[in-house]
């Protein structure tokens, strides 16, 4: 997109993890835990065995055409989009969107 002499260019990069967390879980204190098969204690939250995170991460970058050739980069942002999504039934679970900053 621009306007006049500015630029604003959008990059995005995906990422997929695939987390296997079969058999963990935390217990009520929050720690880390060990779960056994079959286990049924209320005070331990185990965890589902697999999902992944979609990550996405964009970068805004804000150029002015005028300042060429030196340096013509006015703005820079980051963003980042992560998502936790059950394999089994593709339910998103949570969705997190940070700045992650810029200049």
């Amino acid at each position: 997109m621009n306007k006049g002499s500015l630029v604003k260019t959008i990059e995005a990069q995906k990422m997929v993890y695939l987390c296997d967390l079969d058999g963990f879980g935390r217990d009520e204190n929050g720690q880390p835990i060990k779960c056994e098969n079959n286990q049924h204690d209320t005070q331990i939250a185990c965890f589902d065995p697999e999902k992944k995170v979609d990550e996405v991460i964009f970068v805004e970058t804000w150029k002015n055409l005028n300042n060429l050739p030196s340096d013509p980069i006015v703005k820079t942002s980051f963003e980042s989009l992560r998502c936790v999504v059950k394999l089994d039934t593709a339910v998103v679970e949570s969705c997190i969107f940070t700045n992650l900053g810029g200049s």
